[in-house]
């Protein structure tokens, strides 16, 4: 069963996975499509999303094996991986499973380390920031140097109220 796949940019270009939120499809990515045009941009309708097959189960688990099956659809060992809301959690499941598959990991206002019932209330009142303190400080732990956090004056749908912004943050990590 094969994710639906929006291409964008230079075909030839360093490959980038983008991986959006609950409710979104792969064309989100297009103020960034635009931005980056260098890079080749394999942004995928997830699992019950957009265009793609709405079958579940539509767990972690599915979706990082979604993931990997469009990679090797596409051709491409590793790419970096960016990452949104719901697609954060998603694309860091990625990074853990087949590290080897992913070159860097862009997330970008991902739903990561939340309780359940406070993401349930949070839906139900469309709030703004999903990253808490906590989960930024056990980051920090883990990763010191390694970890990069650039905060954004925008709310959760950060890269389409802030494209030239978060672009630029990209094109700096990204290389």
């Amino acid at each position: 069963m094969s994710l639906y796949v929006h291409h964008a940019g230079d075909p030839a270009g360093p490959p980038v996975l983008a991986v959006h939120g609950v409710t979104g499809h792969g064309l989100r990515w297009r103020p960034l499509f635009a931005a980056l045009p260098r890079l080749r941009w394999i942004a995928v309708d997830v699992r019950g999303h957009g265009r793609s097959p709405w079958a579940p189960p539509w767990n972690l688990e599915r979706h990082v094996a979604d993931l990997v099956e469009v990679l090797d659809a596409e051709g491409v060992g590793r790419a970096a991986v960016v990452g949104h809301s719901f697609g954060g959690a998603v694309a860091t499941h990625l990074a853990r499973t087949v590290p080897d598959r992913v070159d860097r990991l862009a997330l970008l206002d991902p739903a990561l380390g939340l309780d359940p019932q406070d993401m349930l209330d949070a839906a139900e009142d469309t709030r703004a920031d999903y990253v808490s303190d906590d989960w930024i400080a056990a980051c920090r732990d883990a990763l010191g140097a390694d970890l990069t956090v650039a905060p954004v004056d925008a709310g959760h749908m950060v890269y389409l109220e802030r494209p030239a912004e978060v672009a630029a943050l990209l094109r700096e990590f990204l290389g």
